[in-house]
């Protein structure tokens, strides 16, 4: 039974359509110091996947990942010019609430984590943000993985429904957080 699930796997044509070929990294990976013994989201990355087929007025998720303990995900529906003041208004709405601000925030250089109210608004709140670099596995590679997971995902789902994939997945409706496990 294994050896025929595999092999229908391998040989399914909408995976060898829709997933990318991903080779591992050569550079080992430095844990971002302070990561031990941390609380649930209290280490955040938040990234943007974009371009999706517009449902409901979105066209894009903002992805926040839990880079310390649980690696779990929260995906959020928003606009592709999302501001610096919605992105922390959706980050209230949807992470806050559950498991309160984080203490590292670790994003790329994106306009809405660059502003000037973004970072005041950290600053007041005493979380640390940190900014990836392009190219620097290091840091935010954990965001950029789960972002090309969720785009083939919801390139396979929305191939035939374009407009539903803002339903294919509950964390936005029922608050539950998806963990990921790399393939």
């Amino acid at each position: 039974m294994t050896v025929f699930v595999k092999n229908y796997v391998i040989e399914c044509a909408v995976c060898q359509q829709m997933k990318v070929n991903t080779h591992p990294s050569s550079p080992g990976l430095i844990p971002i110091k302070g990561q031990e013994n941390v609380t649930p989201f209290s280490q955040v990355t938040c990234d943007f996947t974009t371009d999706l087929p517009e449902t409901e007025g979105f066209d894009s998720l903002m992805v926040v990942v839990d880079h310390g303990s649980t690696k779990g995900v929260i995906s959020i529906p928003c606009n592709k010019m999302i501001d610096a003041t919605l992105t922390a208004q959706n980050y209230i709405d949807h992470v806050y609430q559950h498991f309160g601000f984080p203490n590292s925030f670790l994003s790329d250089r994106g306009p809405q984590f660059s502003s000037q109210v973004f970072r005041e608004m950290a600053r007041l709140l005493g979380i640390k943000t940190l900014r990836s670099m392009a190219y620097h596995p290091q840091t935010d590679g954990e965001t950029e993985q789960i972002n090309q997971e969720l785009e083939i995902y919801f390139r396979i789902f929305c191939s035939n429904n374009p407009e539903t994939w803002k339903q294919l997945n509950p964390s936005w409706s029922s608050a539950t957080i998806r963990r990921f496990t790399p393939p």
